[in-house]
């Protein structure tokens, strides 16, 4: 897919496609892709690589390979007068909007606007286009990112045919009367009527007609699960023995031998009458079974032996038979939930295979309803056995006569207790604090495999990623920002941060949805009703939020909220005292709920995911469109503050502006009355 690439140097912007393992030059050189007059040859490179975009450049700036973010400017220098951005490129709409004379149009991000352009770089109220008596100008309505003519900034200029207005990589080009758009993000839309159209409200989609075969179209379909057995399953008791027990000698020994014993119990003291009756049951059966033995005949001798040897021989052939019944069961087992949560790298193919025609079925199948809502795979161990195994046999402890077979049973039970090579899970719903412990590179990986499992099988409608790292993270994680989970609801803003300014910002945009979720449930629904989109947050920087209010509502537990928090720490000390279940990395690996280390799981990591595989994973599902999501547009539950004035940060307010161009005598001003002629007053 083709880049558009975005330079600015002072006062003057320039444009370029990068295409795949392409490579641009900006530079004074004939051979140079863009030409820029101050700049050396070669001066400014960018190139395509293993997924990435590397730029490179020459003294004064002077760096080598330095990765650059998509859809965001990207500052190459210390005063701010070099900046880079990239974005997919769409190419120029179809569709041209025309002009209506003597109009005044109010271009920005904000939907009520007459063009809402849904761009990170666009701010609130962007620009003004005025087409009064044939003559179209232009004007920055003080945004922050300004406009662009012809590549020049300007504050207000007068437009001619031909001329291309641009704010980073969107474009706008007069043409004949009328406007074609580039890059003009998702959901772009005009609001009012031209004189070519009667059409009032006109939304343009994603990308252009000719490029949507790129994009997989995906709805939701049943989920067709596979129950686990459960039926208990009941060993047979052993059968009795002959009335020759054992041999005659052997019942002599024994008989002497307990006699014996019974003796010096009564000598000591150390009998009670209730042993007594027992010890003497014990003494009589020998002598009753020796007494009989010998009343039979050789022949019947004979048919006693032989009902022992098959008594022997056919209750091992039926335990070898439940055995082999037990291990039936675990390897189906095995299999549904292994079908259920698969390893990183089946979800990985199962988005390599899909394409526009092909769409997998098993793609966000999860529901809120389901019982495995937010289960997590962390790699493979032992889990018991899906049903009970027990047996007939007495169990208070007290037999006559000892039956080696009677072991058997018990044998069976404790050999098939457990199921091996299962993937071992975390139910991110029933624990809402979750610490991840272990060195930089296990965190990492075992994080990704997470959120790959969690993204594959929950849709970005129930579940939301946020993540909160340190700088030196960035190359590790960069490619989230892909994934459409990490995106709010209004496609705008990304819930991800590597610095403290961001960092304070993305904990101000989810503090006030979660104060907005506790302050709307109600005592009687906590506990009972699913909160959706339900947050997962990811936290590697403790010093970015430990201060924080978000910190406070990570920590809480609190159901009503809707938030689980997965802290990938260094140490066990640095988790919060109210984790509710801990993944050690160090030692095992080992999971356990904190109050319960002794039945800690010891499990094997999946192999990890890598990270050309990981940035591939996650632009394709970037080109999925949900065909049940809410059309562009439509009116959203709930705005945060920032959301409300159509800004992602407090400096983008523009506070001093606004309060200097405020007009109140015109915001305040509202109707009494009517006059005779319609008219308010």
């Amino acid at each position: 897919m083709s880049l558009a690439v975005a330079l600015r140097y002072y006062n003057h912007e320039y444009h370029s496609v990068l295409d795949d393992d392409s490579v641009i030059t900006f530079g004074c050189g004939k051979n140079d892709t863009v030409t820029v007059s101050d700049f050396a040859v070669n001066q400014l490179i960018l190139k395509r690589y293993n997924g990435q975009i590397l730029a490179s450049a020459l003294a004064p700036f002077s760096f080598a390979d330095r990765v650059i973010d998509m859809n965001q400017p990207v500052y190459l220098n210390n005063d701010g007068s070099l900046s880079v951005y990239i974005s997919d490129a769409t190419g120029f709409y179809d569709e041209k909007v025309y002009l209506p004379e003597d109009i005044t149009i109010k271009c920005g991000r904000l939907q009520t606007n007459d063009i809402y352009i849904p761009l990170p770089v666009i701010s609130r109220s962007h620009f003004t286009l005025r087409n009064s008596n044939g003559v179209i100008t232009v004007e920055d309505s003080g945004s922050m990112n300004g406009i662009y003519v012809n590549g020049t900034k300007v504050k207000n200029a007068a437009l001619r045919n031909g001329d291309v207005l641009s704010v980073y990589a969107f474009r706008m080009k007069l043409d004949n009367g009328g406007l074609l758009f580039e890059n003009a993000g998702k959901g772009f839309k005009v609001n009012f009527t031209n004189n070519k159209e009667a059409t009032s409200t006109r939304s343009f989609g994603s990308v252009p007609q000719t490029d949507e075969s790129k994009y997989i179209h995906y709805h939701y379909s049943p989920r067709i699960r596979e129950q686990l057995p459960h039926e208990e399953i009941i060993l047979s008791a052993v059968p009795g023995k002959g009335p020759m027990g054992t041999g005659s000698k052997n019942n002599f020994a024994y008989l002497v031998g307990s006699g014996a014993m019974m003796a010096a119990s009564l000598a000591t003291g150390a009998v009670t009458p209730a042993t007594l009756l027992m010890k003497a049951a014990g003494l009589i059966s020998p002598v009753v079974s020796a007494v009989n033995y010998s009343k039979l005949s050789k022949e019947e001798q004979q048919q006693l032996e032989e009902y022992e040897r098959l008594r022997q021989e056919r209750y091992t052939a039926y335990i070898k038979e439940q055995k082999a019944r037990i291990e039936k069961i675990a390897d189906v087992q095995r299999s549904v939930i292994t079908a259920e949560n698969p390893k990183p790298e089946d979800c990985l193919n199962t988005l390599k295979v899909m394409t526009p025609k092909t769409v997998s079925r098993y793609l966000w199948e999860r529901r809120p309803s389901d019982n495995d809502f937010l289960t997590a795979r962390i790699g493979l161990g032992k889990e018991r056995l899906c049903v009970n195994v027990k047996s007939r046999a007495d169990n208070d402890g007290f037999k006559l006569i000892d039956d080696e077979l009677d072991e058997l049973a018990g044998q069976i039970i404790e050999e098939t207790k457990y199921v091996d090579n299962v993937p071992i899970r975390i139910d991110l719903r029933k624990y809402r604090t979750v610490g991840i412990v272990g060195s930089r590179e296990k965190l990492t990986y075992l994080a990704r495999n997470i959120i790959v499992e969690l993204t594959t099988q929950h849709s970005f409608e129930n579940v939301r990623i946020a993540g909160i790292f340190d700088d030196s993270d960035k190359t590790a994680w960069r490619d989230l920002r892909w994934v459409p989970h990490i995106w709010d609801e209004s496609g705008q803003v990304r819930f991800i941060s590597f610095d403290k300014e961001r960092a304070d910002g993305l904990s101000e945009m989810l503090s006030d949805i979660f104060k907005r979720r506790k302050d709307e449930a109600g005592d009687a629904e906590r506990n009972k009703k699913a909160v959706l989109p339900h947050y997962v947050v990811f936290v590697r920087s403790r010093n970015m939020v430990v201060d924080s209010e978000l910190y406070d509502y990570l920590s809480s537990n609190d159901p009503s909220l809707g938030v689980t928090a997965v802290f990938l720490y260094d140490q066990l000390y640095d988790l919060p005292a109210s984790c509710q279940y801990i993944v050690d990395l160090n030692n095992g690996p080992s999971a356990y709920q904190k109050d319960v280390y002794n039945e800690r799981t010891i499990f094997k990591l999946d192999d990890p995911v890598h990270s050309g595989d990981l940035s591939a994973f996650f632009r394709k599902m970037a080109a999925i469109e949900l065909e049940s999501r809410y059309a562009a547009g439509s009116i959203p539950s709930s705005i945060t503050f920032l959301q409300g004035y159509g800004v992602n940060t407090v400096n983008e307010l523009n506070i001093v502006d606004r309060w200097n161009s405020a007009e109140t005598y015109r915001t305040l001003k509202a109707p009494i009355g009517m006059m005779n002629n319609g008219v308010p007053f």
